[in-house]
């Protein structure tokens, strides 16, 4: 059977959330091809807080990195890092405890510069927008990342967490949400980058039609990829 590996960070809402989508695109491929069994490791950084230096990012990638043995030692491959680690671990996060990673964070970032994007609103929970590696690598790619003001990160959290998750979706909200993006539309952004995937039920009601990267789905096709390869 085919497994794939997930490590996330301290909240197993967002690991359940790549995890689903990882389902739902399977079963959306051809009919005879097998939907995996996925193994999580969800992490927290016992000790560590922000803003993050040289000594704190070698603790992180110590636990990435046991984690990452713990997976392929029960038979995962491949194994994915889909936690928001601190940018630090930048030069890390491809080998981690001797083991290859994917990271959400460098498949975004590829569709994100395949498609030509050079001007982006980074929209997700709170710790995405402020600081991630899903921002530092867009960044460092040559791509200006624009996030909402603290009022609205906060918002954008509180909604995620709260009413999408409840599957309801306010007019209000939507209404909100739909300025948010306009306002980046008016400020010259070519495409929307989606840290968490519940947000794509509100990018449809938006008034300019903008691509999209969803951070989750994107994992999800990279992962089904590399089952498939030879």
């Amino acid at each position: 059977m085919c497994v794939v590996g997930l490590i996330g960070g301290q909240f197993p809402d967002v690991t359940t959330s790549y995890q689903r989508a990882i389902v739902e695109h399977a079963r959306l491929r051809a009919a005879n091809t097998a939907i995996p069994s996925v193994k999580c490791e969800c992490l927290s950084w016992p000790g560590v807080q922000g803003p993050y230096g040289a000594d704190e990012a070698r603790v992180v990638t110590k636990y990435v990195g046991e984690a990452a043995v713990r997976l392929a030692a029960a038979g995962c491959e491949p194994i994915a890092l889909c936690a928001d680690v601190p940018p630090l671990m930048l030069g890390e996060v491809r080998v981690c405890g001797g083991v290859r990673l994917m990271s959400a964070a460098e498949v975004v970032r590829r569709a994100v510069l395949e498609a030509g994007c050079k001007r982006v609103i980074l929209l997700g929970n709170d710790a995405q927008m402020r600081l991630s590696l899903l921002k530092l690598l867009l960044v460092k790619s040559g791509v200006m990342v624009l996030t909402p003001g603290e009022r609205d990160r906060r918002w954008l959290d509180q909604l995620i967490e709260g009413e999408l998750s409840q599957g309801e979706v306010r007019n209000e909200t939507a209404d909100r949400f739909v300025a948010m993006v306009n306002d980046g539309a008016e400020h010259g952004v070519d495409a929307l980058v989606l840290g968490r995937s519940a947000l794509s039920v509100l990018t449809s009601r938006a008034d300019v039609a903008l691509p999209s990267f969803d951070a989750e789905h994107l994992l999800a096709e990279a992962l089904l990829d590399a089952l498939t390869m030879p």
